[in-house]
């Protein structure tokens, strides 16, 4: 490289294969740039103290891409692993272990880098990895996306739970968050692959089941070896669309795909169509999809049945999203009304046959005819049941009778702040004068009205609720008819963008072929003509 400049940068082949320059063979000799951990780099992560716990985070303005510092601790067999942890880790140590290879892992727990304190991230802006220096292994923290002083460092630490095989639950929040980490989780049956459809779980028994390492979603052994053969890198080589793997996530098979338009992942429209019907593949072609590695939220149903180690079981009982929905209703003493589960605030009063009891009312049982001043309601803020027979004071729960004098309580007694005995918020008032079921009913006749000239009407707040319901769930962008004419606008900037790259290339590649020679001028189109490729196939992917 010329003088003052770094040399074996993105090009250089040993750090694609993730292989140390030897000081005595690069070609770059001192301006060699991929001897990191050899020059004993200065690291640029420190801990500070936050609620308590030690946070790792940036010193400065990090790029994409950096050396942060070498996750250092005590190597050591598989074997030797497994014998400490039964005998001298306590079930309260906190581990920190990283495989190193094959046979040997990284025991950071009582000793180690500050890396090892990193927090955990499904959508991390660092990684560890394996580094070759000298012959020898290493594990490495390198940053994979821009990160701002004094910003957390994180990276996924799921490696640490599949090492361990154990799992754990994730609360990291992210959009791509597995929900579990570790390779394996509880559930209960009947509980299906999602690969093949072969049973992993039979019906009325609770068993481990492995998950899909890049979906932690319930799959077979059989599944999981042959994704685990699968080489990625040399798919995104290999395949006809450029950008893309061209091969399935899920199932790691070709067939008709779905690309996703913010990574090269891609699935197939069979697994989609399996595991989350056949509406959501509608969804899917329609404008840019976000595959479900990207966003993960699309699979919290399938993970709704699986729980880590040291969690109880899920069981479905009937009435459950009932009892969620009424659980925030409280009465008047602070205690949570509940149908569905009894509550220890609210005494249960069973009175003999004989005496007048009206369903929802709470008061003193007391005989007599109804409408009486010793059955006067007190409302005591329980759940109102329906009356069987005809409705009385109005059309239903929607259409309530006219407050005040009603059948149910004595002329000139009043409900206190307005509330229905038994209803702990008030009703709206009545909007028609029509009484069932008594006597002296009165039916009011209305005029239909005229219809007037069409207007278009905006969109309802319900249909706004459903799009954003859509789009929020399933990383759609949903558009009306009306906005094809943007839409059209964005691809044909995206193809004049090509364009003037494709331009630009060309008028420098003329300047370096006078400067700096033909292998220069060279490179510089082959640049421009693989930005331009990735331009006109993401408008490939929009058409």
């Amino acid at each position: 490289p010329p003088k003052g400049q770094s040399g074996c940068l993105a090009e250089c082949e040993n750090r694609a294969k993730r292989v140390e320059c030897d000081a005595p063979l690069c070609k770059a000799g001192e301006q060699c740039g991929n001897r990191a951990i050899q020059n004993n780099t200065a690291i640029k992560i420190a801990i500070t103290e936050g609620f308590g716990v030690s946070i790792v985070v940036a010193t400065e303005d990090i790029p994409s891409g950096v050396f942060l510092g070498q996750y250092t601790g005590q190597v050591l067999a598989n074997k030797e692993l497994e014998k400490r942890i039964g005998k001298e880790y306590t079930k309260k140590q906190k581990l920190h272990v990283l495989p190193l290879n094959q046979d040997l892992v990284v025991d950071a727990s009582i000793k180690g880098s500050i890396c090892r304190l990193a927090s955990h991230s499904c959508s991390p802006n660092a990684e560890v990895v394996a580094w070759k220096v000298g012959g020898l292994d290493c594990l490495a923290m390198y940053s994979i996306k821009d990160i701002k002083a004094n910003e957390s460092i994180t990276f996924d630490q799921s490696p640490q739970f599949q090492l361990l095989k154990t799992s754990k639950r994730c609360t990291c929040g992210a959009r791509s968050c597995q929900k579990i980490l570790g390779g394996l989780a509880n559930a209960s049956g009947p509980l299906m692959c999602g690969v093949c459809r072969t049973k992993v779980v039979e019906g009325g028994t609770t068993g481990q089941v492995c998950l899909h390492p890049a979906l932690a979603t319930p799959v077979c052994g059989e599944c999981l070896e042959q994704y685990r053969q699968v080489d990625w890198a040399w798919k995104l080589m290999t395949t006809k669309t450029p950008g893309k793997e061209g091969a399935c996530r899920w199932c790691t098979k070709t067939g008709k795909m779905v690309n996703c338009s913010d990574c090269p992942k891609s699935f197939c429209k069979k697994c989609l169509k399996i595991n989350l019907g056949g509406n959501y593949i509608k969804l899917a072609e329609t404008g840019s999809w976000t595959c479900l590695v990207c966003d993960t939220r699309p699979l919290d149903k399938i993970r709704a049945v699986l729980w880590a180690e040291g969690e109880e079981a899920k069981t479905e009982t009937a009435g459950g999203d009932l009892n969620q929905s009424v659980g925030s209703i409280m009465s008047d003493s602070g205690h949570l009304l509940n149908p569905g589960i009894s509550s220890p605030g609210i005494t249960r009063i069973t009175r003999p046959p004989g005496q007048i009891h009206s369903p929802g009312v709470r008061g003193s049982p007391q005989t007599g005819p109804r409408g009486s001043p010793q059955m006067i309601p007190r409302p005591m803020g329980g759940i109102r049941q329906t009356r069987p027979g005809a409705l009385r004071g109005g059309l239903g729960p929607r259409f309530p009778g006219p407050r005040g004098n009603s059948p149910r309580t004595p002329s000139g007694l009043s409900r206190p702040g307005g509330q229905r005995a038994g209803t702990p918020f008030p009703l709206r008032p009545a909007v028609s004068p029509r009484l069932l079921g008594q006597s002296n009913v009165t039916i009011e006749k209305v005029a239909r009205q005229s219809p007037g000239p069409a207007v278009q009407q905006a969109r309802s707040g319900q249909t706004e609720a459903i799009i954003n319901q859509l789009q929020r769930y399933s990383g759609l962008s949903i558009q009306p008819i009306s906005e094809s004419v943007s839409h059209l606008d964005g691809i044909v900037k995206e193809v004049e963008a090509a364009h003037r790259i494709l331009q630009e290339a060309c008028n420098e590649a003329r300047r370096i072929s006078k400067e700096e020679g033909l292998v220069k001028s060279k490179e510089r189109i082959g640049e421009g003509v693989k930005a331009a490729r990735a331009k006109l196939a993401y408008v490939e992917s929009r058409l």
